[in-house]
């Protein structure tokens, strides 16, 4: 959430210098967010430790984040069965209801597409094809493709 803006150590020192957001409050949270989350982990059944994340857990109430509408369905559907098994771990007594919100993760993925080469008859099929066309810009545009391309087979 504050990657966009604070992504330097000096903007976290300044973000940590402001009154009432102490830096070792946040870590501490933070971890014991993390601790909680293991053990949820630990105490869900197989099928349902894939695609989602603890967002919080006050005043009895769980909140997790699901990567899709698919998961967040499935744990959703059993929410009252999840709700009563987590009731039996000691982490999790005064748990009294769960929230289930999908908020998919962000990331980029890479693509890295490989151009593939042309046959010597395609570079040459090109290469006459650009000398009919009168548009200098779209000419110049296909000799450059067709140099560009390596020859297949070569």
């Amino acid at each position: 959430m504050y990657a966009k803006y604070y992504n330097t150590p000096s903007d976290i020192c300044r973000l940590s210098s402001k009154p009432g957001n102490d830096l070792k409050t946040l870590l501490k949270r933070a971890d014991k967010l993390l601790a909680l989350e293991s053990r949820l982990l630990l105490a869900m059944p197989e099928q349902f430790r894939k695609g989602w994340r603890l967002a919080s857990y006050k005043g009895g109430a769980l909140a997790l984040q699901c990567d899709n509408a698919a998961v967040a369905t499935r744990l959703r559907l059993q929410q009252a069965s999840i709700l009563n098994m987590l009731k039996n771990e000691p982490n999790f007594r005064e748990l009294t209801r769960i929230t289930v919100k999908v908020q998919p993760r962000h990331h980029t993925p890479d693509i890295k597409r490989k151009a593939r080469p042309i046959s010597r008859e395609a570079k040459s099929q090109l290469l006459e094809s650009a000398e009919g066309i009168d548009d200098s810009a779209l000419r110049s545009a296909i000799q450059r493709l067709a140099g560009a391309s390596g020859n297949k087979g070569e």
